[in-house]
């Protein structure tokens, strides 16, 4: 159905959607209706698949829970509203907050979610570890409350930053992972760097930023780009000097030291310069004459 290692392949919800779209507008989707069959997959090969299957496997009863939850959220935010118990955003000036939808800074300045992520984003983008009140009171968001307040992987990227400048503040040596920023101290004699990141743990070495490649030296291994131009010219050599027989279409290249006149294992007869029909040697003629455009190899 779907390739994940493809990039261009969609995930098998957007398939699913794109089906029932098809389905609700009378498209016709296939030619002729085929039997179910069953998908079996590796558990420790894609969980991300998993997770989708087992989403489309209760995607109804998903959906019935997602939907009373908004219903009964929608009748509690009236019933705040009305009963004078909502909570307004100093930032935004929100008025129809529930409780648990706004957090608050040391001095209890409230703030809705939406705020916090993107003063923090904003931050981020300046390189800045302080988290700061959105109503300059002089305090600042502890990090219990951005934790709850943030996406993980907004917060983790936060915590990343302020763990590098907390070492460098330290006096330690550092360095970040080429693949995945995420910094740890390094001893300086080494030239690796392993990556303690839960989500990358990869080796790469610290003066090519490539993948460790030891015991080879930097100028020993093969980037993309060269084995690309190194595997296109070997593509190019190997076209110029094999033929395809014209009767069996079978590839075959010519000995050195042989003659022109290919008989392949089929029985067909063939030039080797032209790679056409040939009986006898009528066809070749010697060295040097310049009556003929193929030239016989001796």
């Amino acid at each position: 159905m779907f390739c994940r290692r493809q990039p261009k392949c969609k995930s098998l919800l957007k398939v699913d959607e794109e089906l029932q779209q098809a389905e609700q507008n009378d498209e016709q989707i296939m030619k002729c209706r085929r039997k179910p069959t069953t998908m079996r997959v590796d558990p420790g090969e894609d969980i991300r698949l998993l997770q989708e299957l087992a989403y489309l496997e209760h995607r109804t009863d998903i959906l019935d829970c997602k939907l009373k939850k908004e219903q009964e959220k929608t009748k509690r935010r009236t019933f705040a509203k009305e009963n004078g118990s909502s909570v307004s955003c100093q930032c935004c000036f929100a008025d129809d907050l529930l409780p648990e939808e706004v957090y608050s800074c040391t001095n209890d300045c409230s703030f809705c979610e939406e705020c916090i992520r993107r003063s923090c984003e904003i931050k981020l983008a300046e390189g800045d570890i302080q988290f700061p009140c959105l109503a300059d009171c002089g305090s600042q968001f502890s990090w219990k409350t951005l934790q709850a307040a943030l996406p993980p992987t907004l917060f983790s990227k936060l915590s990343q930053n302020y763990t590098e400048s907390e070492i460098r503040a330290a006096g330690l040596t550092v360095d970040s992972c080429p693949l995945c920023n995420f910094p740890n101290t390094i001893d300086e004699r080494c030239t690796s760097f392993q990556c303690f990141n839960p989500e990358c743990m990869k080796e790469t070495c610290r003066l090519c930023k490539e993948l460790n490649h030891l015991p080879l030296r930097c100028d020993e291994v093969e980037k993309d780009e060269d084995v690309q131009a190194r595997v296109y010219v070997e593509n190019k050599m190997t076209e110029a000097i094999l033929r395809s027989c014209y009767k069996c279409k079978r590839k075959f290249v010519k000995e050195d030291n042989c003659c022109n006149k290919i008989t392949c294992i089929c029985g067909a007869v063939s030039c080797y310069v032209c790679n056409k029909p040939v009986i006898g040697y009528d066809h070749f003629i010697g060295l040097g004459d310049s009556r003929s455009e193929n030239i016989a190899s001796t």
